[in-house]
This record gives C-alpha cells, sequence and structure tokens, in this order.
C-alpha cells in the first residue's frame, strides 16, 4: 500500500501483520523509494527501493522499528537516493566493504555491540581470548574468507589445553554467529570443527591436616605483613564458599552484620542473599575499612584484581600442590556434607541454583542455611586453631558495635 508513513501508520502495519500472519509492505508518497516493511512476528524494518546504473534492482535495509524514526529513516533514505542519483551504488560499496572487512575490524564492532549485554568478567574472558588467540591468526584476514581449515589450525595447535581452546572455540563461534545474522558471513566456519576431549576437572578437597597447614601459613603471612589482603580475602573463601569472583567484588555496603547475609549484586545467578557464619563476620570487623571495598586492590577506590600469584606461594609454602583457589569451595561444600547436610541446604549454602529455585526455599529454609553455614566454619576454624566449639549462630553479637 502507498501512505505517507507516520508512527501510527508503522505501528498499524506491525498490527496487522501480526493479525493476518503476513508481511505488509507500506510506501512512503513523500519520499519515493522507502518502504516500511512489518514482519509476521511484530518486528518492523526500513528499506530503500532502487536501480542501479546497470539496471540491478537493490532494497538494501536501513534500520529498524522503532529504533529508527520515521524523520531518520526519511533523511537517510534521500541520502542514499541522492548518491544513486550521482551514479554511486551504496549498497554494493556496502557490501564489497564487509567483504573487505578484516576480522579485527568486525570483533570490534562487535565487542560494541554485545558489551552492555554481558557481564564485564565475561566481556574481559571474550577480548582476552579474541587478542590472545584469534588475532594473531586471523586479524588481518577479511573475516568472509575466513574459512573451516583457518580454524581448525589454531585450535589443533591448542591441544595440549584442550579445555582452553574449546573456550577459545566457543567464543569464535559466537562472533561468527553475530557476522552470519548482520550478513558479514554467509556460514559460521566454526560449526563443524571438531572440540577436543578434555578430561573431567577433579574437584579437590582439602582434608582436615592440610586446612591445618594452609591456616597456620595464612596466620604467618598476615603476621609478617605480607599480601594481607589477599591473605585474608583466601582466609573468607575457605570459610564461606563464595566463588572467588564474589568475594573480590563484595563491598561493605553488601554486609548485612545484622542478618548475617551477604548481599551478592552479581553472580552466575543473578543477585543472591548468601547467608555467612557470624564468627565470619566478627573476623570481618577487625579489617580496616579502606574505602568501598572489602578486599581493595593498590588503590582503596578498586578492589583486589586477583588472587593466583598470592594463592600460588601460599599453595607451595603450605604443600598444597594440584589446589586450585576453586577448590576452597568445593572444600567448604564437602565439610558440609561429610556433617551430614541436606544436599538442598548445601547448594542454598554456595548458591547453585537459579533464581527462582532459590527464591521458592529463600525463607523456609533460612534458619537450616544459617546454621549449616555457622557448622561448616565452625569445624573449619576448629580444625585451622585447635580449638573444639561450633560457631554461635543468631544475631551478629550485640557488644560489637559495627557501623554500616
Amino acid at each position: 500500500m502507498k501512505k505517507r508513513i507516520s508512527r501510527e501508520v508503522a505501528r498499524e502495519a506491525v498490527e496487522k501483520a501480526v493479525a493476518d500472519g503476513m508481511t505488509v509492505e507500506v510506501y512512503d508518497t513523500e519520499v519515493t523509494g522507502l518502504m516500511f516493511v512489518a514482519s509476521a512476528k511484530g518486528n518492523g524494518s526500513w528499506k530503500v527501493r532502487y536501480r542501479t546504473r546497470t539496471g540491478r534492482r537493490r532494497v538494501p535495509k536501513i534500520g529498524s522499528w522503532p529504533a529508527m524514526k520515521v524523520e531518520r529513516a526519511r533523511r537517510d533514505a534521500r541520502d542514499m537516493l541522492t548518491a544513486v542519483m550521482r551514479g554511486e551504488d551504496p549498497s554494493g560499496d556496502r557490501q564489497a566493504k564487509r567483504q573487505a572487512e578484516t576480522v579485527s575490524e568486525a570483533v570490534e564492532l562487535w565487542f560494541s555491540e554485545v558489551e552492555g549485554g554481558l557481564k564485564p568478567r565475561t566481556l574481559s574472558q571474550y577480548r582476552r581470548m579474541m587478542t590472545k588467540i584469534w588475532m594473531p591468526a586471523l586479524g588481518t584476514t577479511p573475516v568472509a574468507t575466513v574459512e573451516r581449515r583457518d580454524v581448525e589450525r589454531v585450535h589443533r595447535g591448542m591441544k595440549q589445553t584442550p579445555r582452553e581452546a574449546n573456550h577459545a572455540l566457543a567464543v569464535l563461534s559466537s562472533f561468527m554467529t553475530w557476522a552470519r545474522r548482520d550478513k558479514r558471513i554467509e556460514r559460521n566456519p566454526v560449526e563443524d570443527v571438531s572440540r577436543h576431549r578434555a578430561a573431567p576437572r577433579k574437584e579437590r578437597f582439602l582434608d582436615d591436616d592440610e586446612v591445618r597447614r594452609l591456616w597456620q601459613v595464612l596466620d604467618s603471612w598476615e603476621n609478617g605483613g605480607r599480601r594481607v589482603t589477599a591473605v585474608r580475602a583466601i582466609r573468607f573463601l575457605l570459610l564461606t564458599g563464595l566463588r572467588h569472583s564474589e568475594a573480590l567484588a563484595l563491598q561493605w555496603d553488601n554486609i548485612d552484620f545484622h542478618l548475617s547475609l551477604l548481599r551478592l549484586t552479581d553472580t552466575k545467578t543473578g543477585p543472591q542473599d548468601r547467608p555467612v557464619a557470624s564468627e565470619v563476620l566478627v573476623m570481618v570487623t577487625d579489617w580496616p575499612r579502606e574505602g568501598a571495598w572489602v578486599f581493595p586492590g593498590k588503590t582503596s577506590d578498586k578492589p583486589l584484581v586477583g588472587l593466583q600469584k598470592a594463592w600460588e606461594a601460599i599453595r607451595s609454602e603450605a604443600d598444597l600442590d594440584n589446589v586450585r583457589i576453586h577448590d576452597l569451595r568445593h572444600s567448604f561444600a564437602s565439610t558440609l556434607a561429610k556433617k551430614g547436610e541436606p544436599l538442598l541446604i548445601i547448594g542454598k549454602s554456595l548458591g547453585h541454583r537459579n533464581a527462582a529455585t532459590t527464591q521458592r526455599y529463600a525463607h523456609i529454609h533460612r534458619d537450616e542455611v544459617m546454621a549449616t553455614v555457622g557448622r561448616g566454619a565452625g569445624h573449619i576454624l576448629a580444625v585451622a586453631t585447635g580449638r573444639s566449639g561450633e560457631v554461635l549462630q543468631g544475631e551478629f553479637p550485640k557488644k560489637r558495635k559495627v557501623s554500616n
């Protein structure tokens, strides 16, 4: 149909397309060549019709509705049609430019589009994988010419680190999926690349003797003023079962001392309230508050970036071969399991379930969960320090004044 396209006309076209289950096209009477296309799925797009000097018909898309308003669509359509009058082929030129676009150029566009929908840590991992692994091999290659064998050559070269190789392949596949959806390529070259077989990771749990050795080394380091913030973070991980990324992102405002809760704003399954033993919080109150972060970095306005170097030195001194930082989380969970705690409660203690399931049990099991984390931390502290007894549960001790 031909009409002067307006916001209302576009909306009505989309409603009609959805109701009739078919595409509806509206041709603008103000700018000849501009058309609005409404799909049966409820989407709308702006296109421009023209013919090249050789008579070839072009109907390129210039924007999506409602992100692109009518006024902007008309302006862009006029600019394109003016170029056509000069003998140019804007759509063909754009396709040619995309054919020459390199992987490194396209990757930057990809990052600019996806960064808003990714967690900062995930985006950082994607950047690291692309920069470290794929850019040296494919960065200067036109993205439209990347073939499966190019990808396989890099992937095969990483067979000694199969898990990292497969992760890198998944990141490249995400990029190529975007490129195909954006019509930069016709087919994802990663699709038929076989993944490496990676042996399942062995979970490592600290036994009581190892806990004692680790605690003694932590005491030695802290008393000697060595990497004190990292030492405190490792103690905290051992006694809470948090992921190290959750702990390092912790701010003082995230700690509810009176309810013995850590109000985590960014976990793998979304925001969570995670219970923590009261005695752990007593330990935390003795730490200085240097800015917003519980574990500050070199400057107090930023969090501690990583624990790996400190952990490797501490692990070596404690004679804990092949123990990863994440194994402290496994050790906390195994302590709860050995004490006979139900799997449901252990999962709640560690934040394992999705947000909906977690919310379902939030009130029913809170007391049980509070007692569970207390028993787990209490056992570890008893082993580490050589004293007996369980952690006191209930309200945070009133005799200690805590400023929030």
